[in-house]
């Protein structure tokens, strides 16, 4: 069985660049390629004509593992396709006031009720990988404007949590932030949604998530002071024996991930792709 969903007029949209199928959308050749493994494909692409065309991202699911079909199942309580996760996890946060990007458009590939295939395509966000801004332009930003960005990163965290919703990949990698915002309110988006968790609420879970930032908060750009910033301003000046537990659950957490993972090859990452896009 296969299906593709549009949002609001975006089928006129596709239609007018030759997208009709699901065939067509999950074998098109075209496009940049972010990212792929054996099970996901990440490609911008960019549809229409030049002065009027429009960049999107497509994320592409190829027989999705076990571990992410029942976690799909437990979540929505039935056979749920790894791109119907992403479509309904994107749309929740900006019912919730969080900003992501925006999907547009949907498909999937089920055999007896069991994905074997899907897609979700989502616009291009105007905005800049917080990892990147980080890297190319910390330094020369002043203290209170730092401050002003982890604050922002921390409350975008409480919002979610405040809605039982758990961003477990919730690292500077996968923020991004409106630079002509930094005069204002310093507007902050949140991608990769895919282990995104509903219904959390689980305080320890939430601070794993928090952990999860603390921990991709570089030691060459974050000193201990922002840190703790972080962290008072997510918990939003509770204090004591509870504000100590949070700190200390945190910090722990943030050593297992550092035992598990190579903090210094994503800002690695990170420099090659701007230095070879420059």
């Amino acid at each position: 069985m296969e299906r593709v969903v549009f949002a609001e007029s975006w089928r006129e949209f596709f239609s007018g660049a030759g997208f009709e199928s699901f065939d067509d959308f999950f074998d098109y050749p075209g496009g940049e390629k972010i990212g792929s493994n054996r099970r996901r494909s990440v490609y911008r692409i960019k549809l229409g004509r030049e002065e009027a065309g429009k960049v999107f991202y497509i994320k592409r699911f190829n027989r999705s593992h076990l571990k992410d079909i029942l976690g799909a199942w437990l979540t929505f309580g039935g056979p749920t396709s790894q791109a119907k996760v992403e479509w309904a996890n994107a749309n929740l946060l900006l019912e919730t006031g969080i900003e992501t990007y925006r999907p547009v458009c949907m498909g999937e590939r089920t055999a007896l009720g069991i994905e074997s295939r899907s897609f979700v395509i989502t616009e291009q966000l105007n905005a800049t990988c917080l990892l990147d801004f980080v890297i190319a332009k910390w330094q020369s930003l002043d203290r209170a404007a730092q401050e002003k960005i982890i604050r922002a990163t921390a409350l975008l965290a409480r919002r979610a949590h405040d809605a039982n919703i758990s961003l477990q990949d919730l690292y500077i990698w996968h923020y991004f932030i409106q630079e002509d915002s930094l005069d204002g309110d310093c507007r902050l988006s949140v991608i990769d949604l895919h282990r995104m968790l509903q219904n959390v609420k689980s305080a320890k879970k939430k601070l794993m998530d928090l952990a999860a930032l603390y921990w991709s908060m570089s030691g060459n750009y974050f000193d201990e002071a922002h840190k703790n910033l972080l962290v008072t301003a997510y918990l939003g000046g509770e204090a004591g024996a509870k504000s100590a537990e949070a700190f200390s659950a945190i910090r722990r957490r943030a050593s297992i991930l550092d035992k598990r993972r190579n903090l210094a090859d994503h800002y690695a990452k990170a420099m090659r792709a701007m230095t070879e896009s420059a």
